[in-house]
């Protein structure tokens, strides 16, 4: 088996390119698991500049979903997502509203 080493690189003190700036850019969360005595801790990340379409998590298996009380978005570790699930706790179905509709 061989060993390389990288080569060093030399020292850059020119301004980083704006394709490289815009690959960098973005914004890094920290979030902490909702679940019962939970202290698990993660960071959602959003890429790019804002306004963000989507964003990804720094940790695998951690799930966003929807909270009923107030009306929130929680974030569980995959332990804690699936105890959710296995107490029948949250759905991928779509609920149904119950607020009355609007009138005008």
């Amino acid at each position: 088996m061989s060993k390389r080493r990288g080569k060093e690189r030399e020292r850059d003190d020119s301004e980083p390119s704006e394709e490289l700036l815009e690959e960098m850019l973005g914004t890094m969360i920290p979030i902490a698991c909702a679940g019962d005595q939970c202290e698990k801790r993660a960071h959602v990340m959003f890429p790019g500049d804002s306004p963000y379409e989507a964003g990804f998590f720094m940790g695998k298996g951690w799930t966003a979903v929807v909270a009923d009380n107030p009306p929130a978005v929680s974030f569980l570790c995959p332990e804690c997502y699936q105890k959710e699930v296995d107490q029948d706790h949250v759905t991928s179905r779509p609920r149904t509203s119950v607020n009355s509709p609007v009138s005008r």
